[in-house]
């Protein structure tokens, strides 16, 4: 009898592992992922852009003059999985100087202190005196130290918008 029950068993089994992934629970839970989420989004910008320290390959490096630039690069997460960005950067024609970016980051199974993120974000910044705007809209998904969907259509400087279904200032001040 058991043995005709067992591939039921395992087959509840799979559906119950595939379907615990609900929402974020808490406003302290999505501000802990989020921030893990963003360290890896500024650290591949860094990359991008040589101002992390690394040299750039000359057909990547930054000119004053073309528009757009090309932002197309794969990097490895900190302990694990990839993340990869596709769009472009744009540059003052005359100085160089950096107006922002347009581009969209796909996070595959992609681990950084004990948090494994995947998902589909896309990201545009514009650059300004006060330092330009950050809007951040799609969906990540957590696992392991904190698990959940997290659909967000998030503005920063300022804070607005939605993280997690949450209200983005009740989750990360400002």
């Amino acid at each position: 009898m058991l043995a005709r029950r067992l591939p039921l068993l395992v087959a509840l089994a799979s559906v119950a592992s595939v379907a615990c992934v609900g929402d974020v629970s808490s406003h302290e839970e999505a501000r802990e992922a989020w921030l893990k989420t963003v360290a890896v989004l500024d650290d591949g910008d860094a990359r991008i852009r040589g101002t992390n320290g690394e040299s750039l390959p000359p057909e990547t490096e930054f000119r004053a003059g073309s528009m757009p630039y090309s932002a197309n690069r794969t990097f490895a997460c900190p302990t694990g999985g990839t993340v990869e960005f596709r769009g472009n950067y744009y540059l003052d024609p005359g100085d160089g100087a950096f107006l922002g970016y347009d581009y969209e980051v796909e996070l595959k199974r992609c681990t950084v202190d004990g948090l494994r993120i995947d998902g589909l974000l896309d990201v545009n910044r514009e650059s300004d005196a006060d330092g330009g705007t950050i809007t951040y809209s799609g969906e990540v998904t957590w696992h392991d130290e904190i698990q959940g969907k997290c659909p967000l259509d998030l503005t920063m400087n300022p804070v607005g918008g939605t993280l997690c279904d949450f209200e983005a200032k009740t989750v990360l001040g400002g």
